[in-house]
């Protein structure tokens, strides 16, 4: 089954006559010229198959809209049984699937096979003025409203908490009742995954409660938060729902039927890396280093060839049950980008036409998972005003414990003293450099642990969260990390006085997997590795801004010597990564196919051929973007069959 190459746009708009007329338009500027008040929009795109007809959607007297259903699930069940000619087209709102026909026995048809499978749809009946004469609706949910959290949500409201708190609540409640009570009616596990919200909200409440006041503006930011994706989440993928005349999305092209497959192929993905690194729970093995107390290692005494950098200690870290992986609100954003937030994910609404595409690929998602996950293990290592949780540790505690000159007492305690001691070099060097004094002899500075760890926290979470999404992601592979981050920077505007940071970063990245070599050597390899992936990137795409920049940048500072001097400043935060936070085993369930014809080269990858739907299952969403997210040119067509299958065919 094959999905047009070009779409067109399906209309509604109300008419004086107190009537719904529908229209198609072949390009968005003659739509634009009969733009009316009223006027609500989405691409659609036909289907090509020899069991359709492609019969205009406007020759036929009957449009039926259901969903959320894979196109290839209605061809292979009912168009045997269908015996006049039917034309179809899909959308990317969660009721996704349009199909129009002229005789109305198929209406009968379409009905008994939706309620055996349990799918909802739409009916319009279009006279010959195309104004919809009539609407009829077949709610055919798959299971019964669950009350339990209706219950937990309401009581809520009897814990005793703050003005602040309840504003943020008043929001919450309704908004995520709307939310469900409409999303398990289409998308069952989606509205599952957004109950477990509820249990985000009784924490920051239960921590507000039992820090006597101290956390009213933590716990409401928390919840305010949550509201603000939880409402992008649903006006996007819950617009177009049954009565579709009555929703409508803010996201304008799509303003008919919404975003809603876009949105479950996201939260799929999404869902796909939280359960595999999600479930690696790198931070509480991270805290467990709290109860080792023996062998404590003074790191800073540890040259660089110690074998105790070549160990992974992760993997050798046990843990009691543990509970389930906190849930991602996902959703599409024209203003906060690729960004993570507590609960939140966004992509850049540009994505929706574009994800085929090197440079807006949906795999940037990764790096920020990854500053999700390294938030709450910073979180450990960086002092904090007050103690919230258990675990966490106060700027006077860290103070205290940095100045005593006592060793510490367990491996957690450790870890924190060499990386504050690391971040106090990092300060001193960068001092040091902007001052022009390359000697250390040249300058006395006395650097204040809490400014320094402050004052430093974006960069060093920036590095750290580079390696790791370097080593988890992107398993180590150079060539294809360098493309695709720059590839990502490069649709920033205005970020030229940035490029030494991005500099930086890339090595740092890098440097985690010449580690094996002399330090030395291994920096100088790694600056020269940067240096020629950006020159090959250069080569082959000539108009792509700041590669120049950083090519100049990288000649400059590496004759200066500072650019090796920045680098070594910050190895500690790359041994951090490697020696720490790093998992084969995570890793190799992460990256695990069985679907493929083996391993990770480009000829071992899918066999799929874009725009053409088929009923292989993907067993590795981040293989199958690796492999279709490549093209130099954006298409909306493309994005919209990526979409689908991310949507409906991820293996469950």
């Amino acid at each position: 089954m094959e999905i047009c190459e070009h779409h067109e746009y399906l209309t509604l708009h109300h008419t004086d006559k107190d009537k719904f007329q529908v229209s198609v338009y072949a390009e968005m500027s003659s739509l634009i010229l009969d733009w009316k008040p009223t006027t609500r929009v989405s691409p659609i795109w036909q289907l090509q198959d020899p069991k359709f007809s492609e019969v205009p959607i406007l020759n036929h007297s009957y449009i039926a809209i259901l969903g959320p259903v894979d196109p290839l699930k209605f061809r292979d069940e009912i168009s045997s049984h269908i015996k006049s000619d039917v034309s179809c087209w899909i959308s990317l709102g969660i009721m996704n699937l349009i199909v129009a026909y002229s005789s109305k026995d198929i209406t009968q048809d379409l009905e008994f096979w939706a309620s055996d499978c349990k799918i909802t749809f739409e009916l319009w009946e279009v006279d010959s003025e195309k104004n919809i004469n009539q609407k009829t609706f077949f709610r055919n949910y798959e299971k019964s409203p669950n009350n339990k959290w209706r219950t937990r949500l309401a009581n809520l409201f009897k814990k005793s908490t703050s003005p602040g708190i309840e504003l943020a609540l008043s929001e919450f409640a309704p908004l995520l009742a709307s939310t469900i009570s409409r999303l398990e009616n289409y998308n069952y596990e989606m509205a599952e995954r957004l109950i477990e919200l509820i249990s985000y909200v009784e924490e920051a409440i239960s921590s507000f409660e039992a820090n006597n006041d101290e956390n009213d503006s933590i716990a409401a930011a928390t919840i305010t938060t949550i509201n603000a994706g939880l409402s992008r989440f649903s006006s996007q993928s819950l617009s177009g729902v049954i009565p579709i005349t009555a929703t409508e999305s803010h996201f304008w092209v799509h303003s008919l039927f919404g975003i809603g497959i876009a949105g479950m192929g996201l939260s799929n993905l999404v869902s796909f890396i939280s359960d595999k690194i999600g479930k690696a729970y790198i931070p509480n093995k991270v805290y467990q280093l709290s109860n080792n107390r023996i062998s404590i290692p003074d790191l800073n005494l540890l040259h660089t060839d110690n074998p105790f950098w070549k160990e992974s200690y992760l993997d050798g870290i046990s843990l009691k049950e543990q509970g389930p992986v906190s849930t991602d609100i996902t959703f599409f954003s024209g203003r906060d980008g690729f960004k993570a937030h507590l609960t939140n994910l966004s992509v850049p609404l540009t994505t929706v036409f574009s994800c085929n595409s090197e440079k807006w690929t949906l795999l940037t998602i990764t790096h920020e998972i990854s500053h999700k996950i390294l938030k709450a293990v910073l979180s450990l290592i960086y002092p904090l005003d007050s103690k919230t949780d258990e675990g966490l540790i106060t700027k006077d505690e860290a103070t205290q414990l940095f100045q005593s000159g006592e060793a510490p007492n367990n491996w957690l305690d450790a870890l924190r003293v060499w990386l504050w001691d690391s971040i106090n070099v990092i300060a001193g060097e960068d001092y040091c450099i902007s001052s022009n004094k390359i000697s250390d002899d040249d300058f006395e500075i006395e650097l204040n642990l809490i400014e320094s760890v402050d004052s430093w926290y974006g960069e060093v979470e920036e590095i750290i969260v580079h390696v790791f999404d370097f080593s988890y992601f992107y398993r180590s592979e150079d060539e294809r990390y360098l493309k695709e981050i720059w590839m990502t920077w490069s649709v920033i505007p205005n970020i030229s006085n940035r490029v030494p940071e991005y500099v930086l970063r890339s090595v740092c990245a890098i440097l985690s997997k010449n580690l094996h070599r002399p330090l030395d050597v291994a920096v100088s390899v790694s600056i020269a590795r940067v240096k020629e992936r950006l020159q090959s990137l250069l080569n082959s795409e000539s108009n792509m801004p700041y590669i120049s920049d950083a090519i100049s940048y990288i000649e400059e500072a590496n004759t200066s010597g500072v650019l090796k001097k920045l680098v070594l400043a910050r190895l500690p935060l790359v041994q951090f990564v490697k020696t720490f936070l790093y998992s084969q085993k995570t890793i190799d369930d992460l990256w695990r196919e069985t679907s493929t014809k083996g391993g990770r080269t480009a000829k071992e990858r899918y066999q799929k051929k874009s725009l053409t739907l088929d009923s292989s299952k993907i067993d590795n969403p981040l293989l199958f973007l690796e492999t279709y997210s490549t093209d130099k040119q954006s298409s909306e067509s493309r994005s919209a069959w990526i979409y689908y299958n991310l949507a409906f065919h991820i293996r469950g």
